[in-house]
C-alpha cells in the first residue's frame, strides 16, 4: 500500500507521521511518481543520508536536462510539524530556490565537503528534531544543553515493555506502547547527539544555542 515507505522509518517519524497513510492512486500511475510523492510526505531520519546532505553544502551541481550549473548554498531540516530536508540552491542565473534535491534532476560537479565533527553534531540534531517531533523538540535541545554542560538529563530512562498483556487492553494500550517508545527513541537520540558533541564541545555548545533560539516557540524570544 502507500504507506510502506513511511513504516520502513519507523519509529523514527515524529507523532504525525505515525498513523498508516493511504494513498488512492489509479491502477496506471507510475511508481516513480508515487515515490516522488512519499519523498514530499516523508521525513528521513537516516543518519548517512543527512550526513550527505551536509556534505553538499557548498557543491557545485549541474542540471541534466538543461545543462545548467547551479551551487548548493545551505541545508536544513524544516522545524515544522513535517520536518522535511531542503537545500537552498543558487543557480548561474542568480535565482535561489529551496529544494527537495531528491526530486530534482541535478548530478554532483565537485567534491563533497569533508565530514567533520561539527557535521556530525549537525546530524545528530537533525534527527533530534525529526524523531522527537516539532513539540517535544525545544524540550530536547534544552534537555541536551543540560546535560551537555552540567552532566544531567531530565528525560526518563526507557523502560523495558513488560510481558503482560496491558490491563486496559486496546487503544490504550496500544497508546502506552507508543509512548514509551517515543521516550526511548528520543532518548537514544539525545544520547547519541551527547556522545557526538563530547569531540566537538565549544562548537556543539554554540551550535546548541543557536538551534535552541531557532526552534523556540513563537512569543518565548526565539524564532519559529
Amino acid at each position: 500500500g502507500g504507506s510502506d515507505g513511511l513504516e520502513l522509518n519507523a519509529p523514527w517519524l515524529p507523532q504525525v507521521m505515525r498513523s498508516q497513510v493511504v494513498v488512492m492512486v489509479e491502477p496506471v500511475v507510475q511508481i516513480g511518481l508515487l515515490s516522488r510523492f512519499l519523498f514530499r510526505v516523508t521525513p528521513i531520519a537516516d543518519e548517512r543520508y543527512l550526513v550527505f546532505c551536509h556534505r553538499l553544502v557548498g557543491a557545485a551541481v549541474r542540471e541534466r536536462a538543461s545543462g545548467e550549473s547551479a551551487t548548493i548554498l545551505a541545508f536544513e531540516v524544516l522545524n515544522t510539524a513535517l520536518p522535511l530536508p531542503i537545500h537552498t540552491v543558487q543557480r548561474k542565473s542568480g535565482e535561489t530556490q529551496r529544494v527537495l534535491l531528491a526530486l530534482c534532476d541535478f548530478m554532483l560537479v565537485s567534491r563533497l565537503a569533508p565530514p567533520t565533527k561539527v557535521l556530525k553534531f549537525r546530524v545528530a540534531l537533525d534527527r533530534l528534531r525529526v524523531i522527537g517531533g516539532i513539540e517535544a523538540y525545544p524540550g530536547l535541545l534544552c534537555d541536551l544543553q543540560q546535560q551537555l554542560v552540567c552532566g544531567e538529563s531530565s528525560l526518563p530512562a526507557p523502560t523495558t515493555p513488560s510481558a503482560e498483556p496491558p490491563l486496559s487492553g486496546g487503544l490504550a494500550g496500544d497508546l502506552g506502547q507508543s509512548a514509551t517508545e517515543e521516550v526511548a527513541a528520543a532518548q537514544h537520540a539525545l544520547q547519541h547527539a551527547a556522545s557526538i558533541a563530547n569531540d566537538c564541545m565549544d562548537e556543539a555548545l554554540v551550535l546548541l544555542a543557536e538551534e535552541c533560539a531557532r526552534a523556540a516557540p513563537a512569543g518565548t524570544g526565539g524564532t519559529s
